[in-house]
């Protein structure tokens, strides 16, 4: 009896290996399709079970038809009940002239003017702005988090929306079933009793309906009051201190005038997805006069659009760039073609720098990206290591022209799984003082360099080496 099932056990190993190499590289990354083959290799059926849960995107095709249809529907009322001279095309050296059309094209939001943006880098401004907002509503609050605790920060906003329901003000909440399982734990109830719609995103479980994947989230921030004003940025709703005694640094961008309306689209389609209900209200995209100077439009992107929008935007971005490129990220773990980008970039000529924190609050992820410096510094690419604080915000920014500010890092992850936002603005002077908080963190940074690198030790090249093995899984 016994050999013959561990004949079984061998022959369905097999069976398992051989399947995997017709099946796994279908629309993959080599990256991630060599990482899986090598799971499944060494351990077929376990990677079979890891790859079933986590390695494939259960989104139905339906969902994707069902996004395309509401964003467009929705995009229709936007330039319906909105001023359409808003819309044009942002004055740009010629050689980055091709990228505003790139994300255009990908997220489908054109350009608008008349934007003022206000930009808050610290955890208590953000936080502070978002709560004054809230207060400020008249007619609705959209809030769309990917963590809420519930936690003096979660507590703070959360009493913000139920003041701002009892005045009358609808209120609508989104929470990603993960990253704010404490707040829809603790704080719905009390939200929902005071007229809050309260709304889990990607419910997880084996009995919820539209179960979706454990790791594949909604990492979006998104928050909109009364249709022209809206929150980008990084920072979620939870204290600061995320690491013992390191709090973390954050970047919102506050977008008053029409660029707002595309925000609010992103938030009601998510709505949409989830609740399969639409709101027919024009107060929700209103006339929004221009306020500011400011050239901007929001990027979405996620496993239910077509193409990595993110990716692509940034290294195209990248690749144009003539002078100088920044990108600070807290997870630096990138595929090929974004390495590939900063590469080029410095061997061009550009001063490119690349900001992370020195603690992060995964020690997996520090050293994956760890394991991409020697490459890095070989071209030029200047590293810096973000001491005071654990290193939360998310920025690009290219030649003084073009920012890009958003909840997506430069890691697979947000890149192919999660459902991620940005902003790209155009506009010199707004550019300039986001460049102000990057020198910031620069200023109060360790300089990586090809001498102090190689002094590390051989155990702390083994774990860089053996993480980056796992970069798709992270």
């Amino acid at each position: 009896m016994w050999p013959t099932l561990y004949l079984i056990w061998k022959v369905a190993g097999w069976c398992i290996r051989v399947g995997a190499i017709f099946v796994i590289p279908h629309r993959r990354p080599p990256a991630q399709a060599r990482a899986w083959l090598f799971f499944i290799l060494l351990t077929p059926v376990l990677g079979l079970v890891a790859y079933k849960i986590f390695g494939t995107i259960h989104h139905p095709k339906r969902m994707a038809k069902m996004r395309a249809r509401v964003t467009r529907q929705l995009k229709q009322a936007a330039d319906q009940w909105n001023d359409r001279s808003h819309v044009e095309d942002a004055t740009l050296p010629d050689y980055l002239d091709s990228i505003p059309k790139l994300a255009t094209h990908l997220s489908e939001f054109p350009i608008t003017r008349g934007n003022a943006v206000q930009i808050f880098d610290t955890h208590p401004e953000c936080e502070d702005a978002l709560v004054a907002d809230i207060d400020r509503a008249q007619h609705h609050v959209h809030l769309l988090y990917y963590i809420f605790e519930n936690d003096a920060a979660g507590k703070r906003v959360a009493h913000a929306v139920i003041r701002a329901a009892q005045r009358g003000v609808k209120c609508r909440v989104l929470l990603d079933a993960v990253g704010a399982a404490a707040a829809l734990k603790h704080l719905k109830a009390p939200m929902e009793a005071a007229g809050v719609e309260v709304v889990e995103v990607l419910p997880v479980g084996f009995f919820k309906k539209r179960a979706a994947r454990y790791d594949l989230r909604n990492h979006r921030k998104i928050a909109i009051f009364d249709g022209c004003v809206a929150h980008i940025g990084s920072a979620n709703v939870v204290e600061p201190e995320c690491l013992e005694g390191h709090k973390c640094e954050e970047i919102v961008l506050r977008l008053h005038g029409p660029g707002a309306a595309q925000a609010q689209v992103v938030f009601l389609g998510d709505r949409y997805l989830e609740l399969e209900q639409r709101i027919d209200s024009v107060d929700l995209f209103p006339p929004i006069p221009e306020r500011g100077s400011v050239h901007a439009h929001i990027l979405p992107s996620g496993p239910l659009h077509d193409f990595s929008h993110t990716r692509k935007v940034l290294t195209s971005l990248i690749h144009h760039a003539k002078k100088r490129v920044c990108v600070t990220t807290p997870y630096f773990v990138p595929d090929a073609t974004y390495v590939n980008a900063l590469q080029a970039a410095a061997l061009q000529g550009a001063e490119v720098h690349l900001v992370v924190p020195e603690r992060s609050d995964n020690r997996l992820v520090t050293w994956a990206q760890e394991s991409f410096f020697d490459q890095l510094i070989a071209a030029g690419v200047h590293i810096h290591c973000f001491q005071p604080a654990m290193l939360h915000s998310k920025i690009v920014t290219v030649d003084g022209e073009v920012a890009v500010v958003g909840s997506a890092n430069m890691d697979i992850r947000s890149l192919d799984l999660n459902r991620e936002v940005s902003l790209l603005c155009y506009d010199p002077q707004l550019v300039a003082q986001i460049e102000q908080v990057e020198q910031r963190y620069i200023s109060k940074s360790f300089r990586i360099t090809k001498d102090n690198w190689a002094q590390r030790s051989r155990l702390r090249r083994t774990l860089q080496n053996t993480a980056r093995l796992f970069d798709s899984f992270l």
